[in-house]
């Protein structure tokens, strides 16, 4: 959960959202890479720091990031976070059949410009 910590204190509480309960909810531009499809768009990011789901970070469904196709909830005991310093972004990486093994997801406050790898906002199936 350090990286979560460290993401919270590099962006403070006003611009995540931060609530009475210590939690994070704010929109995000999000870049998800994986050998089944890249992804760069927007949603809501939700991050639990406190309680029985401590460390759990969620990603709200939209019409071009599904449940179907792209993981959306996150725990720090299935994946591995990372916060990234030179680009203010939380990342987060996995492994699993739905994605066709490795991806990581990059998400990043809209408060921060998003600087993506992808070269089109939008889907790209492989």
């Amino acid at each position: 959960m350090e990286a979560i910590h460290e993401f919270v204190k590099a962006h403070g509480h006003d611009q995540l959202g931060v609530n009475q309960l210590g939690n994070c909810l704010f929109e995000a531009a999000i870049e998800y890479v994986s050998r089944k499809i890249d992804f760069a768009g927007r949603t809501e990011v939700r991050i639990t720091r406190n309680g029985y789901q401590e460390g759990n970070v969620g990603l709200r469904e939209t019409d071009d990031l599904t449940v179907d196709s792209f993981h959306l909830d996150f725990s720090p005991d299935f994946q591995t976070y990372t916060y990234v310093k030179s680009t203010g972004a939380l990342k987060i990486a996995g492994d699993s059949p739905k994605m066709q093994g490795k991806y990581t997801v990059h998400i990043q406050g809209l408060f921060v410009p998003m600087q993506s790898n992808i070269s089109h906002p939008e889907r790209t199936r492989r």
